[in-house]
């Protein structure tokens, strides 16, 4: 009888251990994971597919418990996307992976051939080959310079920084610009989305130059006059060519 009764005592303890063994693993395996990702908004569309990978990599660790992931191993499947910045991933015990990234603020759009186009990044690489339904609200490159001559792009991309440190809201924001072209005699060309109004800036100076010609765009609303070119390749003045004008 006292051995049967010390073989039940041990059946009893062992099976307690293996509830509390399997609670604790239960309480230990991943279940959460949160992503905090900072974009544009307009940008998203864009974004979507590399959204989805990251996403779908991350689920790839949930259910494996939490002193088994590698942190290293994690960002290592995450070194072949060029995009992301930033990036932070950490272990929230006892069930939880926390990954935070940016993304590069997108700047214009190059139409290809093929009816499709690609996008340029903020800090200067290109984004994917896309087609129209994921088209943003950017300022298009037009002209082969964009491909004859990439060491351009760099400056057309401080341009762009230049105008989007002038007031929020104004009229030549890089919200207000349709096309951005490029010759050898004018340098930088920009075309406004409403007015049509073209801009030549040159291929330096952009922050006097901004300055100038948001002065002369409000100088001229106030006035009800609408230009056809500003010229602000001139160190002392600038030329304004008005529609009615030749």
């Amino acid at each position: 009888m006292k051995v049967i009764i010390g073989w039940s005592l041990f059946s009893f303890l062992c099976l307690l251990s293996f509830i509390v063994g399997f609670r604790e693993k239960a309480l230990f395996e991943i279940n959460k994971i949160e992503i905090n990702k900072t974009m544009n908004s307009s940008d998203q569309y864009v974004w979507e597919e590399t959204n989805q990978n990251i996403e779908s990599i991350m689920s790839q660790f949930k259910g494996k418990p939490i002193w088994e992931v590698s942190l290293a191993n994690i960002r290592d499947q995450f070194k072949f996307f060029p995009f992301i910045l930033k990036l932070q991933i950490q272990k929230v015990w006892p069930n939880k992976l926390e990954m935070s990234y940016e993304l590069p603020k997108l700047k214009a759009i190059y139409p290809l051939s093929s009816g499709k186009f690609r996008v340029l990044s903020g800090d200067g690489q290109w984004v994917g080959i896309f087609n129209w339904s994921r088209l943003p609200g950017l300022p298009w490159l037009r002209g082969d310079w964009v491909t004859k001559k990439p060491e351009l792009l760099t400056v057309a991309l401080k341009l762009l920084d230049q105008l989007d440190q002038l007031p929020k809201k104004n009229l030549l924001s890089s919200e207000q610009i349709s096309e951005i072209q490029f010759s050898e005699l004018d340098g930088f060309l920009l075309t406004l989305i409403k007015s049509g109004q073209q801009i030549r800036f040159g291929i330096e100076d952009f922050e006097l130059k901004s300055l100038r010609g948001l002065q002369v765009l409000d100088y001229l609303q106030s006035r009800g006059l609408e230009s056809r070119v500003i010229d602000l390749n001139f160190s002392k003045k600038v030329l304004v060519r008005l529609r009615n004008q030749p």
